[in-house]
């Protein structure tokens, strides 16, 4: 085969895988941008904030990350974890011994009349409800910022194609129309060469 259609048929081949690239990392760009937009807007929305730093207690001040942001509002995914995971579940732990909303719940319908188990029972219903949602929130972040990463990847392959591409349509240019692509043959010798190697 012609050298110049072999190098006509992969620049049209890594032109075509660079369009692909092109198409797939303005997706995961469209894909990032909804998350992001979304999970601020929306955060945003519900005006939570960390407290500020001086009035922590001493265990919110043992949670690095609400250390981090006090005194800020939880407008990103990375907010909404910390908020969920060391603020929220930190004041859950300290209600009935750390009981959850369940274990709380069972208790309380066997003590209807216990006015206190059936406070906590709606505070715990609160954080983990909350928390939950926090959690949700940061899980579609996640996801976006994954999108993110997939979108670097796509478009930094298709500027690697592209150069590549660019520079097999040049060598077609200078590749004289009647050369032929060389491969080199296997001869007598060589095949002596290779009998020796598998008998040896």
């Amino acid at each position: 085969m012609q050298r110049r259609k072999i190098d006509l048929l992969a620049s049209a081949a890594g032109l075509v895988a660079t369009i692909v690239l092109v198409v797939a990392g303005t997706y995961f760009y469209q894909r990032y941008d909804f998350a992001q937009t979304n999970v601020h807007d929306q955060l945003v929305a519900h005006h939570i904030f960390f407290p500020d730093k001086a009035d922590l207690s001493a265990e919110e001040l043992a949670q690095p990350g609400v250390v981090k942001y006090a005194g800020t509002q939880v407008d990103s995914g990375a907010k909404a974890e910390v908020y969920a995971n060391q603020f929220i579940a930190l004041h859950l732990a300290g209600i009935a011994d750390g009981k959850t909303y369940s274990e709380l719940s069972a208790a309380s319908r066997a003590n209807p009349d216990d006015t206190q188990l059936a406070a906590q029972v709606q505070t715990a219903f609160r954080g983990e409800t909350l928390r939950g949602l926090l959690l949700t929130t940061y899980g579609f972040w996640k996801l976006g910022q994954e999108a993110r990463l997939m979108m670097v990847i796509s478009f930094a392959g298709a500027g690697f194609l592209f150069v590549f591409t660019g520079m097999g349509f040049y060598h077609a240019t200078r590749t004289r129309k009647d050369e032929e692509f060389v491969t080199v043959p296997v001869g007598p010798p060589a095949e002596r060469i290779v009998k020796d190697l598998i008998h040896a």
